[in-house]
């Protein structure tokens, strides 16, 4: 993949998540958004989304829904975290960002991603209170 930097990743994480996550390209990817620079690891499709056709944004005639500045948003099922970033560069710096995620693995990712991220990282909220192991 293009923006695909493993010479960085945590072999451990590619290795874990690549073993049950299949359907498509899981790797660390670096790139720029919006003058954001952003060292993630996600699914090669998210990466799209995110470039191209941004994650839970729906516009038309008669209704305009997505994240703004300020908003306060709800990641329920944050997974790796790589929607969470997004909505957390959609906020700004007077929005937040609460997430939850039960499965360990996945909160292992979240975690990698936010240290990849701090500025963006501080912007949300890790919600831990059922954890889950698979």
């Amino acid at each position: 993949a293009k923006y695909e930097n493993t010479s960085i990743a945590d072999p451990e994480i590619l290795k874990t998540v690549r073993e049950t996550w299949r359907s498509d390209l899981f790797s660390l990817f670096d790139y720029s958004h919006n003058d954001s620079n952003f060292k993630l690891y996600t699914i090669s499709e998210e990466l799209f989304r995110h470039k191209c056709a941004p994650s839970y944004t729906v516009s038309g005639e008669s209704m305009n829904v997505g994240v703004s500045e300020g908003d306060i948003v709800l990641d329920c099922g944050a997974a790796f975290g790589d929607i969470s970033l997004q909505f957390a560069e959609k906020v700004g710096e007077s929005g937040h960002v609460y997430c939850f995620e039960p499965y360990d693995q996945l909160i292992k990712v979240y975690e990698q991603n936010m240290k990849l991220n701090p500025e963006l990282a501080s912007r949300t909220t890790l919600i831990e209170k059922v954890r889950l192991t698979y």
